[in-house]
């Protein structure tokens, strides 16, 4: 059996946030990192440039880049989202050990020609998805394969409202204590799905006559979906919520969470640490997370009969919903925490230089972020 190497703190990471930066916990272990409050947590060396965040390459963003790699002299150069194209060629110049670069919306990165694109990827960078639809997205962009999946962490424990909480919520919103309340939180778009739900919602609603369905959004269809509820006879048992901030409260106020469509499993990780068994569309994302049968159910695409069944199944049996809630809480923090990710993204970085993940007191003080900063015409 190979031995293992021995963990070494020699692992210098510089993470470059471009447009869409990912949580700040995920920049730094031990604890969270958050920009403004660096200083707290002994990272004299750390570089931080703040501005804008307009799009594209431009040269004084490169040059920044380059002067970060210079005198950091990082193992492992990390990008997030579009600041690649300004660290590619300075890392590439100052032969960085390894590149890794985490892809979250899918789109391919903005470099010369498809063609460069493709050599660039497989051949120098590694690329990481933060979900299984963003690998195939970026795959279908670049023509480059994803085989590295590792989501956006979340903190697990901010999920879990306080004690009193649930009660106190439904009290403000009119919602009796009683109610078997499912949370849907998609904006009103196409594709997301409340068509399927209103219709799925129809089903259960005479054999669950305190039941009650929260949707959590807005967006160009929103009354086109009102208009759908009335027409079905259950627009008294819907709630429209709008566009919210109290997430966290509406999870806990509520006994199940619905994904409709193939798409929206953007507060899916938050209602599994939440305790919220869910009933969703089985798209990949959602099958990154849900066990069938064990943290919730998942159905087919467009299927308003087979999500109707999933919803009454979990409202008929609250002690097996109770289960599966506690069962998709532990799911969430061993595969979607910040933690999990974190440990996930420190084993990749070992595995691209040869090694053992540095042990934990020693990731915080090689880890450095360099937030691109720009103005317009640099």
């Amino acid at each position: 059996m190979k031995p293992t190497p021995p963990a070494s703190p020699a692992c210098r990471v510089l993470h470059v946030i471009g447009s869409a930066a990912p949580a700040p916990e995920l920049l730094a272990d031990g604890g969270a990192l958050f920009l403004n409050e660096r200083d707290a947590l002994d990272l004299p060396a750390t570089r931080v440039l703040h501005a804008g965040r307009r799009a594209g390459f431009g040269p004084r963003r490169a040059g920044a880049v380059a002067a970060a790699i210079r005198d950091f002299e990082p193992d492992i150069v990390h990008t997030h989202d579009g600041a690649l194209a300004h660290a590619l060629f300075p890392a590439l110049w100052y032969r960085v050990p390894a590149i890794v670069h985490t892809i979250r919306d899918g789109r391919a990165p903005t470099l010369p020609s498809l063609a460069v694109r493709r050599w660039v990827l497989s051949r120098h960078v590694h690329p990481v998805a933060v979900s299984t639809a963003a690998a195939r997205t970026f795959a279908e962009a670049s023509r480059v394969e994803v085989r590295t999946v590792i989501p956006d962490g979340i903190a697990v424990d901010r999920c879990v409202a306080a004690a009193g909480v649930r009660q106190f919520w439904r009290r403000k919103e009119g919602i009796p204590a009683a109610d078997f309340v499912m949370l849907c939180a998609e904006p009103f778009q196409q594709d997301a799905g409340h068509e399927v739900l209103l219709a799925a919602f129809a089903v259960v609603r005479p054999r669950l006559p305190d039941s009650l369905l929260l949707l959590l959004g807005a967006g160009p269809l929103e009354n086109e979906a009102k208009a759908r509820a009335i027409d079905l006879g259950i627009a008294h048992r819907v709630k429209f919520l709008g566009e919210r901030a109290d997430i966290t409260d509406a999870l806990a106020a509520s006994d199940a969470f619905v994904c409709p469509s193939a798409k929206g499993a953007r507060y899916l990780p938050h209602a599994m640490a939440a305790a919220r068994p869910a009933a969703a569309v089985r798209s990949s994302d959602a099958k990154d997370l849900v066990r069938h049968g064990e943290d919730g159910y998942l159905v087919g695409h467009g299927d308003d009969l087979g999500l109707a069944e999933a919803l009454l199944m979990l409202g008929e049996d609250p002690r097996r919903r109770a289960e599966m809630g506690r069962s998709a809480r532990v799911r969430a923090r061993d595969t979607a925490s910040l933690e999990a990710s974190r440990e996930a993204y420190w084993m990749l970085y070992a595995r691209l230089r040869g090694g053992a993940a540095p042990e934990p007191a020693a990731r915080v003080r090689t880890s450095r972020v360099l937030e691109m900063s720009w103005r317009k015409g640099d």
